[in-house]
């Protein structure tokens, strides 16, 4: 409600300082809003180190938006010292839940031998998957390894799933025109797919809307 001034007025203090009550409390979503909170600087001093830290928290209790951003931070050094092997893991982590970001870049780690093992055949797999719900970066990664690669309609079975916690409603989202799957109480959050878009993100992220950034 302070966040988006829903209600009420607009107050980043305030909303960084009920997320942070939630938060304290083991809340996953607000420990996760908290992060994004302290990674944009807005409410609260803006520090990658403390970000990284509540990500964290909401990675191990299983929320994959979390398990993702904390991949990219390891991924790119951001609060921590970098380490492609922490995130490949906690991509992967984000991918068997089904989370079509965290596929993508796992999919470029593997194409890259960054690490894990480099093995082409598991990058244009997960590419694959990660295309066929949306994510334009992986159709574009797909199409440079496999010219011949058509896509197919997803497959339900791999479905990102569609929990609500505590009952706060779905954001929509910039995913090429496909419905959310992401539960965060901030608005259309942005999830970046290059270091550069992360920043940007973050700045996208504040003005409440997507625009044509991939989550």
């Amino acid at each position: 409600m302070y966040y988006v001034g829903e209600g009420t007025e607009q107050s980043d203090e305030k909303a960084a300082e009920w997320y942070r009550k939630g938060a304290e409390q083991g809340l996953d979503v607000a420990q996760f809003d908290l992060g994004t909170m302290c990674l944009m600087g807005r409410g609260t001093e803006r520090s990658d180190v403390e970000a990284l830290a509540w990500y964290l928290k909401a990675a191990e209790q299983g929320y994959a938006d979390a398990q993702n951003n904390v991949g990219f931070m390891f991924e790119h050094g951001r609060g921590t010292e970098q380490s492609y092997e922490k995130a490949a893991e906690w991509y992967a982590k984000a991918s068997e839940q089904r989370d079509t970001l965290a596929t993508y870049h796992l999919g470029r780690l593997y194409e890259e031998g960054k690490g894990v093992p480099r093995a082409i055949d598991k990058a244009k797999e997960l590419y694959a998957d990660s295309a066929e719900w949306g994510i334009e970066d992986a159709r574009k990664a797909i199409l440079r390894l496999d010219p011949d690669w058509k896509e197919e309609d997803p497959d339900p079975e791999r479905r990102p799933q569609t929990t609500v916690h505590h009952s706060r409603q779905l954001m929509s989202s910039c995913r090429a025109g496909r419905p959310s799957y992401h539960n965060s109480s901030l608005p259309s959050r942005c999830h970046p797919t290059s270091s550069s878009d992360f920043e940007e993100s973050l700045k996208i992220a504040a003005r409440g809307t997507c625009g044509d950034t991939p989550l």
